[in-house]
C-alpha cells in the first residue's frame, strides 16, 4: 500500500507551505497528490548566534531556496504528531565524551502559538528511536529559530545513535514544522510520526525535505569542585550526631555521583562510592575527636573533580553531677560531733569527666568533708561517698537547717 493511500485512510493530509528566502511569487491552495500548498508571506528568519565552544549537527541545507511549513489536515483535531532527526554514529563519532546540551528548532508559524516537548531518544532501530532519555518543554510564538537547553545533558559515546524529536499539537491549516527544499538525507533528516502510524521518512509521503532541527553539542566539562562543607572546615565543638553536606553539581547538567572519604587519619579512607546525594549521614561519632573528609565528584562520562581536604573536631562530652543523700541529726548536744554522708555521681554523657567540689555549706557549726572535691570522675566510676563531720554549735534548744552545694 502506498503512503498516500495510508494517508487517505487516516483522513489526515500533510499541508505544506513554501517560505522563500528571496522575493518569489507563491500560488495558493493548489492540490497536488493530496498535498496542499498555501500562500505564505516572504520572510528571512534570523539564525541564533553561534557559541564558540559549541558545535551544531543538522541535515538541512542552510542555503536552501525554499523553507516549507508542514502541518496536518482533514482528520480528527487536534493532531498530535512528531518530527525528528536521527544523529548516527557517523555524525557523533567526532564528539566522543561530549554532551548533547540543547536543540534548535525553526518554527514556521506566526498565526499560531505552539507548545510541547523536545524529546531525546536513545538508539533504537534504523526506522524508529529507542527509549526516551529526557525531554524538555518548549513554547514557540513566532516565525523564528528557538533554542531549547536541556536541563539534563545527554552524554555522547560516539557509538550510539541519538534521536531528537519535536512533538506538535496542531489543527487544520496550521503548519509549524519547517523543512528545507531537499534532497532529504536518507534515514536521518526527515523522520515523521503521524497519528496512528509508525515512524516514517518524509520521502515516504513524497516529500524530499529535511527538518530544520539541530542538535547542540559541547565538549564535556568535569563536575563542579565540591564546596561549602558543613561542618565548616576547621570547625570545633561539633555535635557527634551530624550529617555531612556540601555543594556539587555539573556545568553540563550531567548526573553526578560522589565518593565520600572520611576518617580520623589524613588522608582518610573511602567511606562510600557512587553516592548520589550532596549529603551523607555519619551516624554517631566519638567525642573530642578530629575527623578528616573530602568529596570526589564524578559525572557519567567519567570526568572527576576532587575537593580539598576538610576537617572538624567534635565536642567534649558533657558531664552532669548528681548528689544523693540527706543529713539529719536530732537530740544533739551543744558542741557534740555528729557524722553522716552523701554520694556524688557523674550522670553525664559517656566518657565525660566531672570535676566537682563542695561550693557552700551552712554557716552554723564546724563542717568537715572527706573528700571535699574530686577530678575526672567518669560515669563508669559510679558514686563517690563523701563523709561529713559536724561539730554542733554552742546553742541550746535551737533547730538548724541549710544546704550543702556541690558543683
Amino acid at each position: 500500500m502506498k503512503k498516500n493511500d495510508i494517508l487517505k485512510e487516516a483522513s489526515i493530509l500533510l499541508i505544506i507551505t513554501f517560505l522563500f528566502l528571496s522575493t518569489v511569487a507563491v500560488n495558493g491552495n493548489i492540490q497536488i497528490n493530496q498535498i496542499f500548498v498555501s500562500e505564505s508571506e516572504v520572510i528571512n528568519p534570523e539564525y541564533p548566534e553561534y557559541m564558540q565552544d559549541e558545535e551544531y549537527i543538522y541535515y538541512y541545507d542552510p542555503d536552501t531556496a525554499f523553507i516549507h511549513g508542514i502541518g496536518l489536515l482533514g482528520g480528527t483535531q487536534p493532531y498530535e504528531w512528531k518530527t525528528a532527526i536521527r544523529l548516527t554514529q557517523v555524525e557523533l563519532a567526532p564528539y566522543p565524551d561530549w554532551n548533547l546540551i540543547g536543540v534548535k528548532v525553526l518554527h514556521y508559524e506566526d498565526a499560531y502559538q505552539h507548545w510541547g516537548e523536545i524529546e531525546i531518544y536513545s538508539e533504537g532501530t534504523d526506522v524508529s528511536p529507542g527509549e526516551l532519555i529526557t525531554s524538555e518543554p518548549y513554547y514557540f510564538d513566532d516565525i523564528d529559530w528557538f533554542r531549547i537547553n536541556l536541563s539534563t545533558a545527554v552524554p555522547i559515546d560516539g557509538n550510539s545513535d541519538i534521536w531528537i524529536a519535536v512533538t506538535w499539537n496542531t489543527t487544520d491549516y496550521d503548519e509549524p514544522a519547517a523543512a528545507d527544499d531537499g534532497p532529504a538525507v536518507d534515514g536521518k533528516g526527515d523522520w515523521i510520526l503521524l497519528p496512528g502510524e509508525d515512524w516514517e521518512e518524509l520521502q515516504g509521503y513524497g516529500l524530499d525535505y529535511n527538518w530544520f532541527i539541530e542538535g547542540i553539542v559541547k565538549e564535556n566539562q568535569p563536575p563542579y569542585l565540591p564546596t561549602n562543607p558543613e561542618p565548616e572546615d576547621g570547625a570545633s565543638d561539633v555535635d557527634i550526631d551530624i550529617v555531612l553536606n556540601w555543594t556539587g553539581g555539573d556545568p553540563d547538567g550531567n548526573p553526578v555521583t560522589y565518593d565520600v572519604y572520611f576518617g580520623t587519619t589524613s588522608p582518610p579512607s573511602k567511606a562510600i562510592s557512587n553516592h548520589t546525594e550532596e549529603t551523607y549521614n555519619l551516624g554517631t561519632l566519638n567525642y573530642s575527636t578530629t575527623y578528616y573528609w573530602k568529596i570526589v565528584a564524578w559525572d557519567v562520562i567519567g570526568a572527576q573533580s576532587e575537593g580539598p581536604m576538610w576537617e572538624f573536631t567534635t565536642r567534649d562530652p558533657i558531664p552532669d553531677v548528681e548528689c544523693d543523700g540527706t543529713l539529719i541529726w536530732t537530740d544533739v548536744s551543744t558542741e557534740e560531733t555528729v557524722e553522716g554522708n552523701f554520694t556524688v555521681k557523674n550522670i553525664g554523657e559517656p566518657t565525660s569527666l566531672l570535676d566537682w567540689e563542695i561550693e557552700s555549706y551552712p554557716d552554723w557549726g564546724t563542717w568537715t568533708f572527706d573528700p571535699g572535691s574530686g577530678d575526672d570522675l567518669k560515669p563508669s566510676d559510679g558514686p563517690v561517698t563523701v563523709n561529713v563531720t559536724v561539730v554542733a554549735p554552742d546553742e541550746k534548744n535551737t533547730q538548724f537547717t541549710g544546704n550543702v552545694t556541690i558543683v
